[in-house]
């Protein structure tokens, strides 16, 4: 059996010649690691300063978050590549949205 592989940074080759067949491989490997520096419950549990959610969101409130915190936490969201692209006040929606699924009940001023 005759073997050839050729390799470059994304593509790699193979050629496999056994007796009358001949297997060709290509494979194609891309992997892009992005680091996401922002994981918005954490950001949610320390505003709200408890340690875990609610254990029946919806039905009981673990606590409290203001939309001032809110708006910061999508700031930080906006930086990440994957949300560069999505306006901010719908980063402000998923938050609000991840932070009900927790428990967490954001207030705004008129609701003081």
């Amino acid at each position: 059996m005759h073997s050839k592989t050729v390799h470059s940074n994304l593509i790699s080759v193979s050629l496999h010649l056994c007796g009358k067949y001949i297997f060709f491989t290509l494979s194609i490997t891309f992997w892009k690691f992005f680091l996401l520096k922002s994981l918005v419950f954490r950001y949610i549990k320390k505003c709200a300063r408890i340690e875990k959610g609610a254990q029946n969101p919806g039905h009981e409130i673990a606590g409290t978050i203001h939309v001032k915190h809110v708006y910061e936490i999508a700031k930080e969201k906006k930086k990440e590549p994957f949300n560069e692209y999505i306006g901010l006040r719908e980063i402000c929606r998923m938050i609000v949205s991840t932070s009900k699924s927790m428990g967490i009940q954001v207030i705004s001023a008129r609701n003081l």
